[in-house]
């Protein structure tokens, strides 16, 4: 199911290798100034199915390397060069999951969810489309 996501990460130091799509859903979960435990839930479900066996300790690893970040170009521009737009779309949907995870769609993570589409050079028409889907699924 996510094998589009192993094929390619980033090194953090010898013991983990950084994915971005583990990155972007915990910068979209703490953009609200909090992460609630359906997002960390959920964020460690996505690790475990990279492949990841220590969740905790990977999401705790990803979580410090967030924290250091000030900005996610660096992120966007891998995911532009490595990966298709199938990809992206379904990167989209893991995104939309954590924004509408805890019942409350709070403006930032909307807003924070759209730019990452646009710098990905999603049509925001697919956005809205893949925001229908995951509503219809959830």
């Amino acid at each position: 199911m996510f094998n589009f996501f192993k094929k390619k990460e980033l090194e953090l130091d010898e013991e983990i290798k950084l994915n971005p799509l583990p990155l972007l859903m915990i910068e979209l979960a703490r953009i609200d100034g909090s992460i609630d435990v359906q997002e960390v839930d959920y964020i460690n479900k996505i690790l475990s199915n990279l492949g990841y066996l220590e969740t905790d300790e990977t999401f705790k690893k990803y979580l410090s390397h967030a924290k250091e970040e000030s900005s996610l170009y660096e992120w966007v521009e891998k995911i532009n060069n490595e990966y298709n737009n199938i990809d992206k779309l379904k990167f989209m949907e893991h995104l939309w999951r954590i924004v509408i995870i805890d019942s409350v769609k709070e403006p930032q993570e909307e807003a924070l969810y759209n730019r990452i589409g646009d710098l990905l050079k999603i049509k925001r028409s697919k956005l809205q489309k893949i925001k229908s889907k995951v509503f219809l699924n959830k």
